[in-house]
């Protein structure tokens, strides 16, 4: 008699915050791991919410909130930063390889 197997997959969701700011330079980091996706959207609605309160009353200039980005714009309307937030699987690294 044949046995059957099961594989199980562990697969754990890693919170990714990412910015580009006036130079150009774009950086990518890992926040925090999260065993479900429901998780990591839950944190990463809440740091955002925290970050856009922050720039609406602290950062000196304009800000434009989108769905997931935050873009911050000088005193002139030149574009100063943006960073946004965003769960990706821990099997994928969404930083450029070296």
């Amino acid at each position: 008699m044949k046995k059957g197997c099961c594989l199980t997959v562990l697969l754990a969701w890693v919170l990714w915050y990412s910015s580009v700011g006036k130079t150009g330079k774009h950086t990518q980091s890992p926040q925090d791991s999260f065993e479900t996706l429901k998780e990591c959207n839950a944190k990463k609605h809440s740091v955002f919410q925290t970050r856009k309160a922050l720039d609406e009353k602290y950062f000196i200039g304009r800000v434009k909130i989108g769905d997931e980005s935050i873009t911050r714009y000088d005193k002139k309307g030149g574009f100063y930063s943006s960073s946004s937030y965003r769960c990706l699987p821990d099997t994928i690294d969404p930083r450029p390889r070296k």
